[in-house]
């Protein structure tokens, strides 16, 4: 009895080590040991190069920018230029033709001046005139009463004996002959003139000196452009505004993350492409945006395995995995930091099959400029009629499974 119990335990001893032996042998080819990777470092297996890749296009595009801008900024210069000098000559001429008509004025005020005071000393050496014909006509007069007998006595009288006479007693005969004696001096006239004429009115401006005055600009001013206004390209970015973001493939994931009986896999492409429209500060208002990934593209690390996912994702049917916004509903927002949370509503297609979700996602702008978008949710593969893989009834896949998305893009546009 004591043998017979030897022999079976030998035998249970052989048949499990056979059985544990034929298992080994099935899934020796599709045993993979894998640690989960976080959400943060899903493209840490990115190529670095294709990093490098991206940033030296940004910087390409900068400099087009840059180029495009300075040549616009130069045109802006030149025209400015032209229009300081347009505006001097005008001040120029403003200047001289200002200067022209106050020398017309003070010509035409000088003229009337000298007028008036040709006037004022004809009026005078009228005056004074009129009054020396009085004084003559009374020096006749008086040689007129005067009796002929003393005039005669006057001439008979020798030059030499005849008494010296000032000048106020010589007869009128000899002045009127011109006969003036020695010593005697003449000199002229002199009238006072009157408060009236001896005061020259105030020089006034004449209408043609008031007409000749430049009038003041008429219109609105034209706004000056300054000379040095140039318009060059900010590095700063601006979280607001509604903009087009263009995916960039290299340097983007999306995936899978699931579990089995005896591990854990995951499943992810870089072959993503779309894009969506947003304003980052208000991204629940209007978003759009659709995202493709190439089915036939996933990998989970095993040949044998991906040609398993690949029948149940029927990709020779349906070839693409898509992904269309229909809304976000932000949970937190820090527009200085630039980063934004919420949760994007859409309809994610998988192997024909459109079913509506709720992916929560995190929104960042990265120091190139970028903008990152991360999220993940749990989904039952039943849902899109894909019957979780199983080998032998005792290796299966659970039905839930992570989704995930780790997408960089750039911005194409800005709408307003």
């Amino acid at each position: 009895m004591s043998k017979l119990l030897q022999v079976i335990g030998v035998l249970a001893i052989l048949g499990f080590t056979g059985a544990g032996f034929g298992a080994w042998m099935l899934t020796k080819n599709q045993v993979h040991l894998t640690v989960e990777e976080g959400a943060g470092d899903r493209l840490s297996s990115v190529d670095p190069t294709a990093e490098l890749a991206d940033r030296f296009t940004a910087l390409q595009s900068d400099l087009r920018g840059l180029a495009q801008t300075l040549g616009k900024n130069f045109e802006l210069l030149d025209t400015a230029a032209a229009e300081r000098e347009e505006e001097a000559a005008s001040a120029r001429e403003a200047d001289l033709n200002a200067t022209r008509a106050e020398l017309a004025r003070l010509e035409q005020s000088f003229a009337a001046q000298l007028e008036r005071a040709l006037a004022a000393e004809r009026e005078r050496h009228a005056t004074a005139l009129g009054a020396l014909q009085g004084e003559l006509s009374a020096l006749r007069a008086a040689l007129a009463e005067r009796p002929a007998a003393e005039l005669a006595a006057g001439a008979a009288t020798p030059p030499e004996s005849a008494p010296s006479r000032p000048p106020s007693e010589v007869p009128a005969t000899e002045l009127s002959q011109g006969a003036i004696p020695a010593g005697a001096e003449t000199s002229p006239v002199a009238t006072t003139p009157s408060p009236e004429q001896g005061q020259a009115a105030p020089p006034q401006p004449s209408a043609a000196g008031e007409s000749a005055e430049p009038a003041a600009p008429a219109g609105k001013p034209r706004k000056k452009r300054s000379f040095v206004a140039f318009d060059l390209p900010s590095d700063s970015f601006r979280f607001e505004g509604r903009r087009t973001w263009e995916i960039v493939p290299s340097l983007s994931r999306v995936g899978f993350d699931a579990k089995s009986t005896l591990h854990d896999f995951t499943g992810a492409t870089q072959k993503v492409a779309g894009n969506f429209t947003a304003d980052l500060a208000e991204p629940q208002v209007e978003p759009q945006g659709a995202i493709r990934a190439e089915a036939a593209a996933l990998n989970t690390g095993l040949p044998d395995r991906d040609t398993a996912m690949y029948e149940k994702l029927e990709t020779s049917k349906h070839a693409a995995i898509s992904f269309t916004v229909l809304g976000f509903r932000s949970t937190s927002s820090d527009l200085k930091a630039m980063k934004v949370a919420g949760v994007v509503r859409g309809r994610l297609g998988i192997r024909g099959v459109e079913k509506e979700i709720e992916l929560p996602v995190r929104l960042a702008i990265d120091d190139a400029r970028r903008l990152s978008v991360e999220g993940e949710l749990v989904a039952k593969m039943s849902l899109w009629g894909i019957e979780p893989p199983s080998q032998l009834g005792m290796i299966s896949v659970q039905d839930e499974v992570k989704i995930w998305i780790a997408l960089r893009a750039r911005a194409t546009e800005a709408k307003q």
